[in-house]
């Protein structure tokens, strides 16, 4: 016989803490990072470390984490020390015999998370790089047209003085 507490959407909560002393599986909700603690609260969900420490109140033997914001798409910091815990996605089955495959997928999750977060830094990267290389282009073309131009100016100096002078003479009351 073993025991499950399912904690939802919630703030951590005295009555759940009790409820599931000893419990086998903790499934608890961790929306926010700890950076977003004030976010957390406002909206009554719970941080990844508020999830740990009723864990630990409970003296959970695993704790499934879920529920993460897709606001901040990267898996929750490493587990503490002496913590059994996985992250749980949707229709996934767990039963207590699968915790200690669970708590090993963890590193590789971490693993994949870096991977992509590296695709997406580089994304980032050459995307700037792109950005960059435009202006150089837009400010090397707009450089260049105004030398074009300089030099025109320079071959027909006549045209140039003409054109002043036909101004003024318009302008000029006969």
């Amino acid at each position: 016989k073993w025991k499950i507490v399912y904690s939802g959407d919630t703030r951590p909560c005295d009555a759940v803490i009790e409820a599931g002393k000893g419990c086998d599986i903790l499934v608890h909700e961790a929306t926010f990072d700890d950076e977003k603690h004030e976010d957390a609260v406002s909206k009554c969900h719970s941080t990844v470390s508020e999830a740990f420490g009723v864990s630990n109140k409970m003296d959970a033997k695993l704790t499934v984490l879920t529920h993460f914001s897709q606001r901040y798409p990267k898996t929750p910091p490493p587990t503490p020390e002496g913590t059994a815990a996985a992250l749980g996605f949707d229709l996934m089955t767990i039963t207590p015999s699968c915790g200690p495959l669970l708590v090993k997928m963890n590193s590789r999750l971490r693993i994949l998370d870096e991977y992509y977060q590296k695709i997406e830094d580089d994304k980032r990267k050459a995307n700037q790089e792109l950005i960059e290389a435009r202006e150089k282009k837009m400010k090397e073309e707009r450089l260049l047209r105004q030398q074009k131009k300089l030099e025109q100016e320079a071959k027909n100096p006549k045209k140039k003085r003409r054109t002043q002078a036909d101004s003024a003479t318009a302008t000029t009351p006969a």
